[in-house]
């Protein structure tokens, strides 16, 4: 069960990354402005945030 947690945990930090791609490009090409831009972009920071520490939560109790 634990790998597959590890698997998901991949899947969404990769997910996380291509959609910060997509968002620096609909800004690039003029779809969003800079406010929607940088709101967005902290959320998927969160997100990433939010992966890192139920790692090291499932970390620590291995």
């Amino acid at each position: 069960m634990l790998k597959e947690l590890e698997e998901q945990q991949i899947k969404i930090f990769r997910y996380c990354q291509w959609l910060e791609t997509h968002v620096y490009l609909a800004f690039y090409l003029d779809f969003i402005n800079e406010d929607t831009l940088n709101n967005l972009i902290i959320n998927i920071e969160e997100i990433e945030k939010m992966i890192f520490g139920f790692k090291k939560s499932l970390d620590n109790q291995i």
